[in-house]
């Protein structure tokens, strides 16, 4: 009997690890993007890294943080980040990050979380586009765009 002993041992440490939890870890992906120069003269950039909280799937929540710049020369267009929430159903959620101080100035940094959505992620895209605004702030043409679609 004591020599099953150890066989037995082998066999439960095997079945343990076999159904052992998976490593909580968060799902993190990168972008680098520059708008081209097509239809504006101009330039946008905006590079960071894309997180989705919560170790495993599905995720429910994601965290978008970096950096998004107009370019110069200075064409009346500014860099806007969309940053687009998706689920299995179609529907989405969209956050908008703009560099407000124009082609001279540096980059405007940015860090932001979703709220944990009620339904879980299918993708969050990242947009970059050069927009006109009129002069109440309002969208009134797209130029160039460049995207990044990261998949949990």
């Amino acid at each position: 009997m004591h020599s099953r002993l150890p066989v037995l041992v082998t066999f439960v440490a095997l079945i343990a690890g076999a159904v052992a939890s998976p490593a909580q870890a968060n799902l993190t992906g990168s972008f680098n993007l520059t708008t081209g120069t097509e239809q504006t003269p101009g330039r946008a950039k905006a590079s960071g890294h894309v997180t989705f909280i919560g170790g495993y799937r599905p995720y429910y929540q994601a965290k978008v943080s970096g950096s998004v710049n107009d370019i110069c020369p200075g064409d009346g267009y500014s860099a806007v980040l969309e940053i687009n929430y998706e689920f299995g159903d179609g529907s989405y959620r969209r956050r908008k990050i703009t560099d407000p101080n124009g082609c001279q100035a540096g980059a405007t940094t940015f860090s932001v979380r979703s709220k944990r959505f009620g339904k879980p992620l299918s993708a969050v895209a990242i947009v970059l586009n050069e927009v006109d605004h009129d002069a109440n702030g309002i969208p009134v043409d797209y130029g160039d765009q460049a995207r990044k679609v990261f998949f949990p």
